[in-house]
Parts: structure tokens; sequence; C-alpha cells
């Protein structure tokens, strides 16, 4: 497998898992927390809460970590799936030392595990540039018509 291929799995599958992510947890927040008069000042809110806290960690933590991992299994050239999404599951806890709060851990343990995930789901397919625009434009595109249809409807 060619370097640039991985890496740019990688950014994806950090990305996507942003992504999902956010949006996860924007939904948890809103069904369960709703704290705001209005949903939909709720939801714009939440998202850039989360994704202004999320991101940084995911791609500046997640990415190298799991870039890492992968080296370890291509050297070792072990296959399990499990312990792959293990790995990353257990370095996900590591945010605890970021920003000293065990309630953040499990944000991190469901990050890392999205991220591993979603990775292993990439790597099925051949890293094109088209694949990677549409992974790229139909998140953006599913949470904006969210977002609009809470604006309008919430």
């Amino acid at each position: 497998m060619n370097a640039s291929n991985i890496i740019y799995r990688k950014l994806l599958a950090g990305f996507l898992t942003i992504c999902t992510f956010t949006f996860g947890s924007t939904l948890v927040f809103i069904f369960g927390f709703d704290a705001y008069d209005s949903l939909r000042e709720g939801v714009i809110g939440i998202t850039l809460i989360i994704a202004f806290y999320a991101t940084p960690v995911i791609l500046l933590y997640g990415v190298p970590v799991s870039l890492i991992i992968e080296y370890i299994f291509m050297k070792k050239m072990i296959v399990s799936n499990l312990l792959y999404i293990g790995l990353h599951t257990l370095f996900g806890m590591a945010s605890y030392f970021m920003f000293w709060e065990w309630g953040v851990v499990y944000y991190g343990l469901i990050a890392a595990f999205i991220f591993a995930i979603v990775d292993r789901v990439l790597s099925r397919y051949k890293m094109t540039d088209t694949f990677i625009v549409v992974s790229i434009v139909l998140p953006i595109g599913l949470y904006t018509l969210f977002t609009l249809l809470i604006a309008a409807f919430g």
C-alpha cells in the first residue's frame, strides 16, 4: 500500500469521524439536554462547540496515533480488526490527560471507536480523487440539510 494513500485515508477518516462524532453528539444533546430557548440556536451552538474541541484532538492526536498503529500492523502482519479497533479505543482514553476530566474519556473512547471503524471501512476502497471529494462533500451536505430542516421546523 502506498504511503500517500494511507495518509489520505487517515485524514479522510479523521474528517468523517469529526462529522459523525459532531452530528451524533449534537443529536444526543438535542434530545437529551436541550437548554436553549430555540432548537435552532441549540443545534448551531452545540455543533460549533463540539467541533471546536473535537477537530484539533482528532486531527493532531488521533491521526498520528492511527498512523503509528497502522505502521505496527504493517510490520507485524496482524490483520485482526478487533485488535485494531481495540488499540484505537485504548488510545482514545488518553483524552483524560488532555483535559484532566474523566467525563471526557467517554467522548474520547467513542470518537476513537468511530475513527477505527471508519478507517477500516475506508481501507477497503481505493483513494481516488472522486471518492475523496464525495466523502467530504456528502457529510457537509447532509449536515446543511439537517440544519435547514431544523431551522424551518424547529
